[in-house]
C-alpha cells in the first residue's frame, strides 16, 4: 500500500500527491509502489530498512532526512499464534513524514480515534502521537503476556482450557523479544533526547519525556517476570 494522507478540517484525507504537511503511509510496498518513493527525495535505505524484518532500532540522519526506525507488536494468528515484533520506520523529510512497515499496522485507525486535536500540520506533534501508538501497543502486550505468564505458574495438568506448560514456554519466549525490541526502542528515545528532538516544543516535549518513562517502568516490569519464570 502506498497512500498519501493529509489532514483537512481535523479529518486525514487521501490527496494525489506530496505537499506540505502530508503523511506518506507504506504497507508492504509492491514493485510499482516502491518506484512511488524514488521521487520523495530520500535515501532508499530509508524505506528498505524497515522492510528488513530483521532490522534493529536505531535513528539515523542523511541527505536532510531523519528515519527513527523502531519495533512494534505484531501478533501472529493460527495455529501457532504468538506475539512477534517487526521494524516501523518514521522518516522526517523537508515538510512531511513518511511511514514505512511490512506489515498492515493500526496506527491509523488509532490515530483518527485520538480525542486531542490531531493534524498532520502539526509534525512534531504527529511523531509523538505515532510513538504513543507504539510504546502503548508494547505495554499492552507486556501486559497480556504478564497475566499469561503469571496463569502459567499455577499450570494444573490436564485441566480444560488451562494453558499447558508449552503454551507457558511461548508466552516467556514472546516476552522475552518484545523486552528486547522495547530495550532496542530505549536506546533510540535516549538518544532523541540526547539530541533534544523536541527542544523548540515544549509540549512535545513533556509528552515524549513522560513515554521514556512508561516504556521504561514496563520494560523493568516485564524484566521482572522474565526472571522470575
Amino acid at each position: 500500500m502506498f497512500k498519501i494522507l493529509k489532514t483537512t478540517e481535523n479529518n486525514l484525507t487521501v490527496i494525489p500527491g506530496v505537499v506540505e504537511g502530508a503523511w506518506v503511509h507504506v504497507v508492504n510496498p509492491t514493485p510499482e509502489e516502491f518506484e512511488k518513493t524514488y521521487g520523495l527525495g530520500i535515501p532508499q535505505k530509508f524505506i528498505t530498512a524497515p522492510l528488513d524484518l530483521n532490522e534493529k532500532p536505531h535513528i539515523e540522519q542523511q541527505a536532510g532526512s531523519t528515519l527513527i526506525l523502531l519495533r512494534m507488536p505484531y501478533y501472529r494468528a493460527g495455529v501457532d499464534a504468538h506475539y512477534a515484533t517487526i521494524p516501523l520506520g518514521i522518516i522526517l523529510c523537508n515538510g512531511f513524514v513518511i511511514t514505512v512497515t511490512r506489515c498492515h499496522n493500526p496506527l491509523l485507525e488509532m490515530e483518527e480515534k485520538k480525542n486531542r486535536p490531531f493534524s498532520t500540520d502539526r509534525r512534531n506533534r504527529f511523531i509523538v502521537q505515532i510513538i504513543t501508538a507504539v510504546v502503548n501497543d508494547c505495554v499492552s502486550a507486556v501486559q497480556l503476556l504478564g497475566r499469561k505468564i503469571k496463569e502459567g505458574r499455577t499450570i494444573q495438568p490436564g485441566v480444560e482450557g488451562e494453558n499447558t506448560a508449552a503454551d507457558f514456554k511461548i508466552f516467556l519466549d514472546d516476552l522475552g523479544q518484545l523486552l528486547k525490541a522495547m530495550s532496542g526502542n530505549q536506546q533510540v528515545f535516549d538518544e532523541m533526547r540526547r539530541m533534544k528532538f523536541f527542544q523548540i516544543h515544549s509540549e512535545e516535549s513533556v509528552d515524549f519525556s513522560d513515554l521514556l518513562s512508561m516504556n521504561q517502568h514496563f520494560l523493568e516490569t516485564g524484566l521482572r517476570l522474565t526472571r522470575e519464570g
